[in-house]
């Protein structure tokens, strides 16, 4: 976990605040379990801001807990959460070039290149 802020210079900092093992599955609870006590040992409620990471279910999933447990005073946790401008790019990169399924189309590519090998080697 990194945290950005500016200090009282109005220097930007970042802080590599923690990092803890998550145990068992990828969900936002357990995320949740993992970040909530390295948050309380380096800030308190009050500065707690926004969040930023990637379009993953649980990532939302886990800053709308950690918001709820932090900072209940919140009406809306989710205008605390931030999307990954450079996982925004991507994503839209890999829809405009290779459209709906760009996981089919690289697998596709894959396969091309493979049988174009073995072609070669072949002919050889």
């Amino acid at each position: 976990m990194v945290f950005h802020f500016v200090d009282k210079d109005l220097k930007v900092q970042n802080l590599l605040a923690g990092m803890k093992r998550v145990k068992g599955a990828k969900t936002g609870e357990n995320i949740t379990e993992a970040m909530i006590p390295i948050i309380e040992g380096m800030i308190s409620d009050k500065q707690l801001r926004f969040f930023i990471g990637d379009n993953a279910t649980e990532n939302g999933t886990a800053i709308r807990a950690i918001l709820a447990h932090l900072c209940s005073h919140l009406k809306d946790p989710d205008s605390r959460r931030v999307r990954c401008l450079g996982h925004i790019i991507n994503l839209t990169a890999k829809a405009f070039l290779f459209g709906h399924d760009a996981d089919a189309f690289e697998e596709d590519s894959r396969t091309k290149k493979k049988l174009s090998k073995f072609e070669a080697i072949r002919e050889l």
